[in-house]
């Protein structure tokens, strides 16, 4: 890479790059790459949570009341007493109880002519344990005293059940969690986990057939099949096994937790089991070892994978309820996690389970108030006050390499963000020979100063909104003497433990283009002492001055619309007097001026004004607005001419609004009902803002003799005056809202298809 001045640079940017191009000097790493803002800052640390003094709240695996949502954005969970299940429906403010039936919902009176003496007492609560919503729509829970599964047909909600014993008499249920494939996983106290299938089958082996008690004298001995049992998984590795969680190939995790000491997480895979303690040593990088979290007593656990469904992040609750952790899993095999260092409160947490959003990318958890809130980690961070990295030179990549000897290094150009009470150190050494740059001393340089612009022409490493934040944008410091092929730097990221700084991008000028050797005389290079000094002063205009020809030199850049600032592309646009509307998104306008020498021809005519239209409405089709045959691309917009109208209806010319000849007899008064108008028709899905902004395009573009009417398709539909596809389009209208009962006239609502009218995959079972 070169500038205008046939100076190169070297480019560091990525975490690809700061990964493979910087190393320790022996220390911890106390940095880390930010892939959100793109660039490195201090590590942050992790926060704990500090109860003040008072003595510490510690939920217990008995306080454990499962809970789960399902696709229709419904929550249900299991009550304190645990004995009632608990919804609360999408949109409302309250929760109500969904089992067992509330008495006012029971018929009272006699219902036959004979009825008992005396009234049979009612049966005592039944305990629930474990909540899980499979695929197919079936809730189910744990009943331990009764060793079964209660399973509700949520599409039914009548308050029935089908009750399923577990495979095992001796069995009682912990935990729940439905697998993505729609069967379940059950846990109960025996450290066992059973699996079922989608329609709730639990997964059987078959038995040895045995020989019978009565065989024939000769021939062939007669064996009984024995029937089928269920398997289960066996736990036998854990101590006390509370919670489940599974991943999307079928795989499981299992929290257990000791009597004492910290909480062991095992998974449960197709390729055997793996644990991990949750210590400090486990969960972070070896170069690491100075982050102290202790231990970690687990509450419960959500898994939530990535997008690719790879990997993922485990959260676990601390047993106190006021904090999660965030649990990286780097790989299954072996397994690694490591903890995140981020900081998710839980306020206010009830005890009830997490749970895990797949679709939405979310893990939620229960507020008291009946309120479900999704764990987000607290902007406000703590991190580390100081952390160094030093950036080698590589023979293979040519990397910090002047590729000739004494080679005077010219400038540190550094796109940082830099807030109040931080700063960035840099520290530097150079040598001919690679290998003697360890015999060098680190020489200090002056601190960074911050440019009013990037040096490279017409580029910059922020966003037009990070710009606007006061110390971000391009640092630069020069060199001091550093002379030598080969050069090594040291940054030093230091911050007050609330801030820190950000790198995002580094880059290194060489050699150093010199004013006083290219245009002094030679007189004034005699003393070395001032030529050091005169160089040096003389390289503050140079930067100026290079900058300044950098943008002349690619001026081009603005005159091509692909490379062209966003702030410039309007000025691009008055170049051929083309006039673009603020309302224009930055690719509508780019594409405008890309398209204009076609556009300019067929400016003011029928095709020229559809293509405005749908490049307002419709950007997403690119350039192949801009072709003849645009009519053909997209007919949901139209343009009806009055003129067409003079000696035919208007539906004929597909103006539904003009059924009839209009004409009056009177030759002038005709043609000025009808010369120079039109009607520009767009569907009625578009919102109140687009329409504006298509009535503004449209008084632009059309010729200024010419007057229009926008009209919407659910205006002119009417039945037999209509062509579909032409004056209608199928769906749903603009004035259409969801039926409701008693609110809405027939014809003037559609039904709605939420819950539960949109199943389709099964039967729905009333009980």
């Amino acid at each position: 890479m070169r500038d205008v001045n046939n100076g190169r640079y070297h480019l560091v940017f990525g975490e690809d790059d700061w990964d493979t191009l910087s190393h320790q000097e022996g220390q911890p790493r106390k940095w880390e790459y930010d892939s959100q803002r793109q660039g490195i800052r201090l590590q942050a640390e992790i926060f704990q949570f500090d109860q003040l003094g008072a003595s510490p709240n510690t939920l217990s695996p008995d306080q454990r009341r499962d809970s789960d949502r399902d696709s229709y954005g419904h929550w249900y969970w299991i009550d304190p007493t645990g004995t009632q299940i608990q919804v609360r429906w999408a949109n409302a403010s309250g929760a109500e109880i969904l089992f067992p039936s509330s008495p006012a919902d029971c018929p009272t009176g006699p219902t036959q002519d004979f009825q008992p003496v005396t009234v049979p007492a009612e049966a005592p609560d039944e305990p629930l344990v474990g909540l899980a919503i499979v695929a197919e729509g079936y809730l189910v829970v744990g009943s331990p005293t009764t060793a079964s599964l209660l399973v509700f047909d949520l599409y039914a909600l009548d308050g029935g059940y089908i009750r399923l014993p577990l495979p095992a008499i001796d069995s009682q249920p912990i935990d729940l969690a439905a697998l993505a494939d729609g069967g379940l996983l059950v846990l109960d106290q025996n450290r066992r986990v059973w699996r079922y299938d989608r329609y709730l089958r639990p997964e059987e082996s078959s038995n040895p057939a045995e020989l019978t008690l009565f065989q024939p004298k000769t021939g062939q001995p007669r064996r009984q099949v024995a029937p089928a049992t269920g398997t289960a998984t066996l736990l036998s590795e854990t101590t006390n096994p509370i919670a489940l969680s599974v991943l999307p190939n079928g795989s499981f995790w299992v929290l257990d937790q000791p009597a004492v000491g910290a909480s062991v997480l095992w998974h449960y895979g197709a390729n055997g089991v793996q644990s991990v303690e949750l210590v400090t040593a486990n969960l972070v990088d070896t170069d690491a070892d100075d982050l102290d979290l202790g231990q970690i007593r687990a509450y419960d656990l959500a898994y939530l994978p990535d997008a690719q469904g790879a990997t993922g992040t485990l959260f676990v609750v601390d047993v106190s309820g006021n904090q999660a952790y965030g649990l990286r899993v780097v790989s299954l095999e072996p397994l690694v996690l490591r903890v995140e260092r981020r900081y998710y409160p839980m306020r206010s947490f009830d005890g009830v389970t997490l749970v895990p959003g797949w679709a939405d990318g979310e893990v939620y958890y229960h507020q008291s108030g009946d309120r479900w809130l999704p764990i987000k980690a607290l902007p406000r961070q703590k991190y580390e006050t100081q952390g160094s990295l030093v950036l080698s030179p590589t023979l293979g990549q040519a990397f910090l390499d002047g590729r000739e000897p004494n080679c005077l290094w010219h400038r540190l150009c550094v796109d940082a963000c830099l807030p109040p009470d931080t700063q960035l150190q840099v520290e530097c050494r150079a040598a001919d020979n690679i290998d003697h740059l360890g015999l060098e001393s680190w020489q200090l340089q002056p601190s960074p100063y911050q440019r009013p612009s990037t040096e490279i022409p017409y580029s910059s490493m922020w966003s037009e909104a990070e710009l606007t934040k006061p110390d971000t944008g391009t640092w630069e410091l020069l060199f001091q003497d550093i002379q030598g092929r080969y050069l090594e730097l040291r940054l030093t990221l230091v911050g007050n433990g609330r801030s820190t700084p950000l790198v995002r991008s580094l880059r290194v000028h060489y050699p150093r283009f010199s004013y006083l050797r290219e245009y002094l005389p030679k007189v004034y290079q005699q003393d070395p002492v001032s030529v050091s000094f005169l160089d040096r002063f003389l390289a503050n205009p140079e930067g100026v001055f290079t900058t300044v020809e950098g943008l002349i030199a690619q001026v081009q850049t603005l005159f091509d619309v692909r490379t062209v600032p966003t702030d410039a592309v309007d000025w691009l646009a008055s170049w051929i007097g083309l006039a673009l509307d603020p309302g224009w998104s930055d690719y509508q306008r780019r594409l405008l001026i890309a398209q204009a020498p076609y556009f300019f021809q067929r400016r003011g005519t029928q095709i020229g004004l559809l293509q405005a239209i749908l490049l307002t409405i419709y950007p997403e089709f690119g350039p192949q607005i801009f072709q003849d045959n645009v009519a053909e691309l997209c007919p949901t917009v139209r343009i009806v001419e009055r003129f067409l109208t003079r000696t035919q209806p208007g539906i004929v010319a597909g103006d539904p609004t003009d059924p009839e000849l209009t004409l009056t007899g009177d030759i002038i008064n005709d043609a000025k009902a009808r010369a120079h108008r039109f009607t520009v028709m767009v569907p009625t899905t578009l919102s109140a803002n687009t329409q504006q902004l298509v009535e503004r395009i449209v008084t632009l573009e059309k010729p200024a003799h010419t007057a229009f009417t926008l009209k919407q398709y659910w205006a002119l539909f009417r039945v037999g005056e209509v062509r579909l596809g032409l004056d209608t389009v199928l769906g749903q209208g603009g004035q259409f809202d969801t039926f409701r009962l008693g609110q809405f006239a027939l014809a003037e609502a559609s039904l709605g298809t939420a819950f539960p009218y949109s199943l389709t995959n099964r039967t729905v079972i009333a009980h």
